[in-house]
């Protein structure tokens, strides 16, 4: 099992990702878990929060997440305990999942590290706290952007994963969108050459991804002249 680490020893900055529980589960739902692995293996991070309050529920199908060699558990600082709880009450009464998602920001503000987090008042929370975030379909598309996956893996990764878990992304996993996802890595990649191809890390941590992925989204959706 993955030791809890010790808050001395956290790395800090953009060649960091930190997980909320639910791209951790989908990934590892469709079989994927390997993927995280292999793109961001020594070392990403996600709350104590999430592996105890919200992964731990289910031990044997998140036991592979649980004990991952690579996923370390950051406990919440002390110096953020007012936040968490500000955020906890924004959020209201709801699940344990609020707890996560708000160590999650809180992490990710204090450590300098990108968001993984789907959850769209997380999402509001985290930008008014000047948190990157990014989808899992952003997630996708720059690792298709990569190289590190074929646009069509990165495509049915994403329909594998809004299927299973109940289309909960703002892409849709229907076909008539796929032509939009390829177009999206593209930009992406074109963005990865023009910054002289950094890590997946680094290249989630450039603003404004996620916002021209919802552009591209709402001129998709917008009827043709």
């Amino acid at each position: 099992m993955t030791p809890v680490v010790d808050l001395a020893v956290v790395q800090s900055g953009d060649d960091y990702v930190c997980f909320d529980a639910g791209p951790l589960i989908s990934f590892n739902d469709t079989g994927r878990l390997g993927w995280l692995e292999e793109w961001f293996s020594p070392v990403a991070y996600t709350p104590q929060a999430v592996i105890e309050l919200e992964l731990k529920k289910r031990p044997k199908q998140n036991g592979t997440v649980v004990s991952a060699s690579w996923l370390y558990w950051v406990p919440s600082h002390i110096d953020d305990a007012a936040l968490v709880a500000r955020l906890v009450r924004q959020f209201g009464p709801g699940p344990p999942e609020n707890q996560g998602e708000a160590e999650v920001i809180a992490a990710c503000k204090r450590h300098g590290w990108t968001a993984v987090l789907e959850d769209e008042d997380g999402r509001s929370a985290a930008r008014d706290e000047g948190v990157t975030r990014v989808y899992v379909a952003t997630l996708l598309a720059a690792a298709a952007a990569q190289g590190k996956l074929t646009p069509t893996q990165a495509w049915k990764g994403h329909v594998a994963i809004e299927k299973k878990r109940g289309r909960f992304s703002p892409l849709k996993p229907d076909d008539g969108y796929k032509p939009l996802f390829f177009s999206y890595a593209r930009l992406v990649r074109k963005l990865h050459l023009r910054r002289g191809k950094p890590s997946l890390a680094k290249l989630l941590a450039i603003s404004g991804l996620d916002d021209l992925l919802l552009r591209r989204i709402e001129e998709f959706k917008m009827p043709r002249r």
